[in-house]
């Protein structure tokens, strides 16, 4: 008996919430209704965060005495650029039906400045490759610092595929460590039938100890 109760004021609940709804649209209210979209912030702020993207920005803001969320407007930049582009005029009308976390308060003059601060040449101490017609900018100091973020340990170590079936490795520093056998020694040559390296650089293997690939 509860649980058929149960059920019946769940019904009751979801019909409360469809009643309000149409009541404030036959009031004339549809000020007091809101909807928003949520799939693009979410999907979309999960690689920033994972790409390290939030972490670069933050971290080259930590310096600068801005006095608003100025990674939360790059950000929010961005998502308006892939999602639809345009200005940051209409970024800024863009963003009302979005839910952006921690975006409350951003004004079009924020935008600006954001823009403004990714556009900032960089001292010239580091100018050091910057191409005859344009100086290095913000922009591309986030750039190196995200490949820096991301960079793993693959150039530590280079594979050459012989066969479909077999794979040479070699370990040019000769580093024992690098083998899960610590058997690798300076100019040690493995011949592998499946090798992976993950960023963390650990090592995984078929050997191939007969000199042959079967």
């Amino acid at each position: 008996a509860s649980g058929e109760l149960e059920r019946l004021a769940s019904s009751v609940a979801r019909y409360a919430e469809r009643a309000v709804v149409l009541s404030q649209l036959e009031a004339g209210n549809p000020d007091q209704l809101a909807c928003k979209r949520i799939g693009a912030p979410l999907l979309f702020g999960r690689l920033w965060e994972e790409t390290g993207c939030r972490a670069v920005v933050k971290a080259l803001l930590a310096e600068r005495l801005f006095e608003f969320a100025v990674e939360r407007a790059v950000f929010a930049i961005v998502l308006h650029r892939l999602m639809v582009c345009g200005s940051d005029r209409a970024c800024e009308k863009w963003l009302a039906d979005y839910a952006v976390p921690d975006v409350d308060g951003l004004a079009l003059h924020h935008l600006y400045r954001a823009m403004t601060w990714l556009g900032e040449e960089l001292a010239a101490d580091q100018q050091a490759g910057a191409t005859p017609f344009a100086a290095r900018t913000v922009k591309d100091l986030i750039e190196e610092q995200l490949f820096a973020h991301r960079r793993d340990l693959f150039s530590e170590c280079c594979g050459d595929c012989n066969s479909p079936r077999m794979c040479e490795l070699k370990f040019p520093q000769g580093d024992a460590t690098a083998w899960p056998t610590g058997r690798a020694a300076a100019g040690a040559q493995d011949i592998l039938l499946a090798w992976r390296m993950d960023a963390g650089g650990s090592t995984w293997g078929t050997r191939d100890d007969s000199g042959t690939s079967s």
